[in-house]
């Protein structure tokens, strides 16, 4: 099975900590965190915005960034990052750039 794998500068997430006002915030996290991503995610999801669980499962699918908060905001929430899956002919970059 192939992944891709690609240091981010880091995965915007949703946290459902009580203690975070309203409930729920946005943040950002794992800066500098290496993230892998399964092939089968990357063929079915090419090109679009994805919000995955602590699992790793996808929960979550739109063409834009905007689309995708609305998406989650109207499920129950729970601990999601969110990240763009690569166009095919998307560069990609390793290491410092």
């Amino acid at each position: 099975m192939s992944h891709l794998l690609a240091l981010s500068a880091g995965a915007i997430g949703r946290s459902d900590d009580p203690g975070d006002a309203g409930g729920h915030r946005d943040r950002v996290d794992g800066v500098g965190c290496l993230a892998v991503m399964d092939q089968a995610v990357i063929d079915r999801y090419r090109a679009r915005w994805i919000a995955t669980n602590d699992h790793g499962v996808v929960v979550a699918d739109a063409d834009n960034l905007g689309e995708l908060f609305e998406l989650l905001d109207a499920m129950p929430a729970i601990r999601t990052t969110v990240q763009r899956v690569p166009a095919a002919d998307d560069p990609i970059f390793v290491g410092l750039g």
